[in-house]
């Protein structure tokens, strides 16, 4: 039985040393002719300790020749402190002799346990293999065995140990056997871990709902759950190494392996989407989350891969893109018929106004009672129809008309609001104010003017006429970019009314109070979802009104 070459790495043997020691058991002819036992410490310091030489003896050639003292290669090899060893006949019986370490690592002394019967220290079902190996040994059949076995401690507790045994055919009779015995006991326990470990991962990864992988240092998986296996219908040979790219579509292959590839390359995370095929014949769109894996000491392991399936966010999110594109369309086809209609109503009702004026010229005096009450209604809502139709070619155009976007100073748009309204500020003897430090938009200049024309106009138009209008304009940072607000003494808005100022054509208060047409709160708001922004309103009644527009933080460009 021969073990040429083998390394073993126990821990715990010793706080200082690493053993590792290398057995040519048969070619023995006395005892370990050939064994050496190298010693490392820390610090990378080698030094070899051979049977037959002192433990501070110098030399690292295995080919140094055996010291012939039989008796002290005996000693010295005893006196080693890194592995239990003791002398026995095969078949039971009384330890010959032990060594220190295995004293300690049984916790008996030395000369208690040369007493015992080294069988009662074996539990039954470990002792079966052990008394079948040496009977081989004694029926000249093996020199030897290796074997994991557990003996029982004095306090009771089992320990796991690795032993080598060899027979001394060389010596007189009765024939004895070498044991030599290591603590595995930090080696199992870690096993059990990572057993466990491994127990709960594969319990964790089995029962979740996305599909899990993991790669190796050369990049090829290994390891599919059983929800990717269910998936994909696949077995794990089928899906092993590479084996997985077979059921990415065609289309997202390529990128696929790119982004997989590079990633692993720089040791780095990664989120990609592509198609993996159903095992209903369908393919599915997946969302794959890749993170490296690194040992305690931060060795790369790895990868570990999480994938969800999103094809229903996807089936959304199209059906979502055609619900838009068709509302955008109809939108479109409403604002062309809005145009189209209020310029071709408008030569119609400018004609009657027309012919209206020209009867009431010709009647003269003979227009009395309520004939001429009759003609003033009709007059009057020939001229609101020609505003509302106006109004209403102006809110189609807005978007539509082919202004340029640029740079758009808000203190110009204000002050030449201000300019247009002049003679509104003028007879309403309002006081305008307005804060330094606008910011500059990226937007369409005349929308903008019409924006704050409208604004600062219904400020002067719903004021309260017994005490002097102010209005003011000013702005600041918001969170969503930056706020713009005009905000004014007036008659102000009930709460429940809020919403419904931005109607097109709503109006709430009676005509024969400041005339509109209740379309310019609906311009405002158009114009600021054209620039990706809001509008809104905050009021008391008979306290005044605040509106306040915010343009998003991709559209400001700096402060004016």
């Amino acid at each position: 039985m021969s073990c040429p070459g083998a390394r073993a790495r126990p821990s715990g043997l010793c706080p200082r040393f690493t053993l590792i020691a290398r057995f040519s058991l048969d070619q023995f002819s006395f005892f370990f002719p050939k064994t050496q036992i190298l010693v490392y410490d820390r610090r990378k310091r080698r030094r070899a300790l051979r049977a037959g030489s002192a433990p501070d003896g110098e030399g690292d050639s295995m080919s140094d020749p055996i010291q012939p003292d039989r008796d002290a290669q005996l000693r010295r090899f005893f006196d080693l402190p890194f592995l239990g060893i003791a002398m026995m006949t095969p078949g039971g019986g009384r330890w010959s002799q032990v060594n220190q370490p295995l004293a300690d690592m049984l916790k008996y002394p030395r000369d208690l346990l040369e007493t015992l019967d080294w069988t009662a220290l074996t539990p039954p079902e470990d002792l079966v293999v052990e008394l079948e190996a040496q009977e081989r040994i004694k029926a000249g059949l093996s020199n030897g065995y290796h074997l994991e076995k557990r003996f029982l401690c004095r306090d009771g507790s089992l320990l796991p140990v690795l032993v080598s045994v060899k027979a001394d055919r060389a010596a007189p009779e009765p024939l004895t056997l070498y044991m030599t015995v290591q603590d595995i006991s930090e080696h199992k326990e870690t096993q059990s871990a990572l057993r466990e470990s491994e127990e709960k991962f594969h319990a964790l990864a089995n029962n979740t709902s996305v599909l899990v992988w993991m790669s190796g240092l050369d990049g090829l998986c290994y390891y599919f759950n059983k929800v990717w296996l269910d998936f994909t219908g696949r077995s794990l040979e089928q899906e092993y190494g590479n084996g997985w790219a077979e059921g990415v579509h065609p289309d997202d292959l390529a990128q696929c392996l790119e982004i997989y590839q590079t990633s692993f390359a720089a040791r780095r995370e990664f989120l990609m989407e592509y198609r993996l095929h159903h095992h209903d014949g369908t393919d599915h769109w997946l969302l794959d989350h890749g993170v490296p894996r690194f040992d305690g000491r931060g060795s790369f392991l790895g990868y570990i891969g999480s994938c969800l399936d999103i094809t229903a966010t996807k089936e959304s999110e199209a059906q979502l893109r055609a619900a838009h594109d068709k509302l955008a369309r109809a939108n479109e086809e409403l604002e062309k018929f809005a145009y189209v209609t209020s310029h071709d109503l408008r030569e119609p009702m400018r004609m009657i106004s027309c012919y209206l004026g020209l009867i009431r010229h010709r009647m003269g005096d003979a227009l009395q009672g309520e004939l001429a009450e009759y003609f003033a209604f009709a007059i009057d809502g020939a001229k609101r129809m020609d505003r509302m139709i106006g109004d209403l070619l102006l809110y189609s155009r807005i978007g539509r008309d082919g202004q340029h976007l640029a740079v758009v100073p808000l203190a110009e748009v204000v002050a030449e609001s201000l300019i247009n309204l002049q003679v509104a500020i003028n007879e309403a003897g309002a006081e305008i104010s307005v804060a330094p430090g606008l910011p500059q938009v990226r937007g369409a200049y005349t929308d903008l003017v019409r924006l704050f024309q409208n604004l600062i106009g219904n400020a002067l138009k719903y004021r309260i006429p017994e005490r002097p209008c102010r209005v003011e304009i000013g702005g600041a940072e918001h969170p969503e970019g930056w706020e713009i607000w005009v905000r004014d003494n007036g008659i102000g808005i009930e709460a429940q009314y809020f919403d419904r100022v931005f109607e097109i054509f709503k109006r709430l208060v009676p005509r024969d109070q400041p005339e509109g047409t209740g379309i310019g709160l609906a311009v405002c708001k158009k114009i600021m979802e054209t620039h990706g922004g809001r509008v809104s309103v905050e009021s008391l009644v008979g306290q005044g009104s605040t509106f306040r527009v915010v343009f998003p933080r991709a559209e400001i460009l700096l402060a004016a």
